[in-house]
């Protein structure tokens, strides 16, 4: 019924305080006009063997936006997609990338595939070829929801990954425990001595935002900034050039 649809959440840079790209996320509108977001249906369309053509829609509209934004002279910004489980063991995956690439004449590098621990410990050994065989392609990677899983330091070793995210549970009391804190601290010196770079997503207050600044973290993305938008709002967010001190100084005059 056409009811599916993607809203762009953006990330940004505290070292260029721009927008450097989206995290595209998968909502249903229904006929009542009401958001349904995916932890209420993602997991009966995995049941069912759905999951395989949402995921292709996932993958082919938000290439689609991303040449847009491209053609419309924002060449940097990239866009990231999280896969599930069932797409990641997709045999065919690698070839899906590959073709939407081609098909919208899109770097490589303006791609970034986002995967969670849990998805990659279940078949290590297909995980690391299949990591590789995207890496080959030149996509970026990225590990969602670190430390919520094992964590362990050798998949950081053996995944030939770009980037991590540090889930959200540790930023939210960050501010008013010190050991959520310290841990995010930590998280991020180990990875930039891995050459890893680090993402934060659910920062909700100034606060939070100046200790990650601290903690030299390089992108951020949450609510403070911005929450998900659709496509019209997202290219309006480009189009404005809004930036990290632009959005904290207009949320301060409101």
């Amino acid at each position: 019924n056409k009811e599916l649809i993607l809203h762009y959440q953006p990330k940004f840079s505290l070292t260029t305080d721009q927008v450097t790209g989206f995290e595209a996320l998968l909502r249903w509108k229904g006929a009542n006009n009401l958001l349904t977001p995916p932890d209420e249906f993602i997991p009966i369309a995995e049941e069912t063997g759905l999951i395989f053509a949402i995921g292709e829609f996932v993958l082919e509209h938000a290439c689609q936006e991303l040449n847009r934004w491209h053609q419309n002279g924002f060449k940097d910004i990239s866009v990231a997609i999280n896969l599930s489980a069932h797409q990641f063991m997709d045999k065919k995956l690698v070839w899906r990338v590959s073709q939407m690439i081609k098909k919208y004449q899109l770097p490589p590098l303006a791609l970034e595939i986002e995967i969670t621990e849990s998805t990659m410990i279940e078949n290590v050994q297909y995980a690391v070829k299949t990591l590789h065989e995207l890496k080959k392609l030149g996509v970026k990677l990225s590990l969602d929801d670190f430390g919520t899983g094992f964590s362990s330091l050798n998949y950081l070793k053996r995944f030939p990954i770009h980037s991590l995210k540090i889930d959200r549970s540790f930023i939210l009391d960050m501010a008013h425990d010190s050991r959520d804190a310290s841990m995010v601290k930590s998280i991020i010196s180990l990875a930039h001595n891995l050459s890893i770079e680090v993402i934060a997503e659910g920062v909700e207050t100034s606060e939070q935002l100046a200790m990650l600044a601290s903690f030299q973290i390089e992108q951020v993305q949450g609510f403070l900034l911005s929450e998900a938008v659709d496509s019209t709002a997202a290219a309006e967010l480009l189009n404005k050039g809004s930036t990290v001190s632009s959005i904290l100084k207009n949320s301060k005059a409101g």
